[in-house]
Formats: C-alpha cells, structure tokens, sequence
C-alpha cells in the first residue's frame, strides 16, 4: 500500500503538472532531484515522472498496445516550435482528453538550454549520442547519458510475454536555424539493412511534409541512436524555422499535432493509396567537416537550406582544398561556419527518386 507522504507527493505532482504543463514544471526543478513518481491520469491511463524533462503515459489496459513511441524536442533549446507542441499534447494527456491506447515517452531533450532559449550551453547535445558523450564532461554530456539510459528502460523494460511484437517509434521535432526551400522535412538515419518505409512516408504526407533526406551513414544524432540501437524507426523531424516562446505559427505545427494524436490513441491517419509523385527525395552527398581555423563557407549568410549550387563552384575552402560542386542538382542544407574544428559544417545533398530499393 502506498504511503500517505508518497500519495501526497503524486498528487501534488499531478496537480503542478495539470496546472503548469510539462514544460513549466520541467523548467521549475532543473536543479531538483526528484525520484521517479507515477500518478494515475484517469481509470485508463498511467503517468510516470521519470527524469527532469521525461515523462511516460501508459495505458493501464496493455492489451490496447501496439506501439512504444518516443517523442523528442528541445534537444537544441531555441527550437521552441516543437517544444510547444511537445507541452500542448502532454497538457491534454494529463487533463484525460486523450485516450492513450499505446505508451508514449516525452522529452524535454535540454532543459537548461530551454530556460535559456539558446541552442546549446556548453556543446551541441544531437552530437552526443552513441555514446560520444564519454568524450567530455558538460551539461550535455551528462544529459546525453541520462536520455540514452531513459531511452534503454523504455524500449526494452517492458513484459515480452503480455505485449508480444511492438513497433518502435522515435520522432525528434527540431526546427532548422535558417529559412528552408522545402519548409517542413524529415531526416531519415538509414542503416544497413533498413529501407525507408512506405508507411511512414505515407504518416508523414498526411503530417503535410513531403520533402525527405536519407542519411547513408552512421552519425551521433539521437535519432540515430534510437535507430541503430532499437531498431525504431525513428526520424529527425524539422517543422519550420527557430522562433521565440510565443511566436510560432500554430497553423504549421496543427497537422503534425492531430496526426501524433492519433498515434498515441492508436487510429490509423494515413491513406494506402498515396502516389508519392508528389514527393522530394534527397541524399547525402557530402559531409562538410570543419577541419581548420581556416575554413571559409562561401555563401552568404541568408542562404536557405536546399539552396541549389552551381556545378564547379566552390563551395569551401580549407587546408586540404575545400569542396567543389560536382555535378547537377547539388543542393545546401545546415551551412554554418560557426561550429568547433572538427564538427559538421553543413551537408550537400542531391535529388533522388523513390525505388524498390529505397521503400
């Protein structure tokens, strides 16, 4: 039987998070360590606190489960768009509005950036993952470590013998620093053996992105951790360009928001019929990696990602050469000069088409 202390404390942390969000109250006990509760919602629901900035919704019926879904945001802590997405869903979960028919977990991937409204403190979080974390000792190192753990627990601590085979899914919602050709697209970290999935290009159309870029390669992205580790198919999902608290267009995030809906309260909210004529498909290219103090990005500073490049340009300099544009349809995403020696630069892709193969 619980205790009356430990009853209190779930029904106070039910009623902050009710009335403040999950942002709110993620942002008010940064510095707090407080253990792991787990409250219930209503007669079909479960919550669990698990980590400043981690939560999990169960429902109490595990017969209704068929997939185990993580949603990611405020890894980069400017990227408000999606964290406010990430607090309106959960706000609905707790008030009981939504049923919840599969688990879900949610993060809040950087709180202490979050509280800042900046990109980072110390280093770029969605570089630590895979483990590249034991490589330093920051803020984001050690949050890299503790969202890996959440993610282990949550993928494999679960009763094989009740839920049998569940699908494994891993959004992280980002929004990009500049302006985009294609405003809304997805990164898909592909690896071998793993094909892109129809479905969940079809998922994503009805989400109103059609834009698309597979990774062929490994990467320390937290989407790419999920990917590898846990077989999720598990995407890096940007929703349009870094705003404010406050000034996000919601008409832009609403079709994502009813599709994650019906995700986490199991309905089906994509069409089999889709042609994909529609869609585009990009591939990498090119990695541009920082090697020196010496690196020049020559672009200017208002170039949208997907901006298109003209053959024999060239497009870095550096002290082994730099890149020159190669052949037709070469295209720019993520341009920044700014980053540490040794990191990425910025990523040229080319247009791809949908094959066998592929999907």
């Amino acid at each position: 039987m619980i205790s009356s202390d430990k009853f209190a404390a779930h029904y106070e942390l039910k009623k902050q998070l009710t009335e403040k969000g999950f942002l709110q109250v993620t942002l008010d006990t940064q510095k707090q360590n407080i253990p792991i509760q787990c409250f219930q919602v209503n007669h079909k629901c479960r919550c669990y606190w698990l980590e400043n900035g981690v939560i999990m919704f169960e429902p109490i019926d595990s017969q209704s489960i068929s997939m185990d879904i993580i949603l990611s945001c405020g890894i980069h802590g400017n990227e408000t768009g999606p964290i406010e997405l990430i607090n309106c869903l959960t706000q609905n979960l707790l008030k009981g509005k939504i049923p919840v028919k599969n688990r879900v977990l949610f993060i809040i991937g950087n709180p202490a950036a979050v509280e800042k409204q900046q990109r980072f403190i110390d280093e770029n979080l969605n570089r630590l993952f895979d483990n590249r974390h034991l490589e330093s000792n920051t803020i984001e190192s050690r949050r890299a470590k503790t969202l890996e753990l959440c993610v282990e627990d949550f993928f494999t601590n679960i009763d094989k013998t009740d839920s049998g085979y569940r699908k494994r899914l891993h959004y992280d919602l980002h929004t990009t620093i500049r302006t985009s050709k294609h405003r809304q697209f997805l990164i898909c970290p592909l690896q071998d053996g793993h094909s892109f999935l129809r479905k969940r290009i079809e998922f994503f159309i009805q989400c109103g992105i059609n834009t698309f870029l597979l990774m062929n390669r490994a990467s320390s992205s937290f989407s790419y951790h999920t990917s590898y580790h846990y077989q999720a198919e598990a995407f890096t999902v940007e929703l349009g360009q870094v705003r404010t608290f406050g000034d996000n267009n919601w008409r832009e995030l609403k079709p994502i928001y009813h599709a994650l809906l019906n995700l986490i309260n199991g309905r089906k909210n994509y069409s089999d019929n889709n042609s994909f004529k529609d869609i585009n498909l990009y591939q990498v290219k090119h990695e541009i990696i920082k090697q020196s103090d010496q690196f020049i990005l020559n672009l200017e500073e208002d170039i949208e990602n997907f901006y298109q490049l003209p053959i024999g340009y060239q497009l870095t300099q550096d002290i082994q050469g730099g890149y020159r544009v190669e052949g037709n349809g070469e295209a720019i995403i993520f341009p920044n000069c700014q980053v540490p020696i040794g990191h990425r630069a910025g990523i040229v892709v080319k247009k791809s088409y949908l094959t066998e193969e592929v999907v």
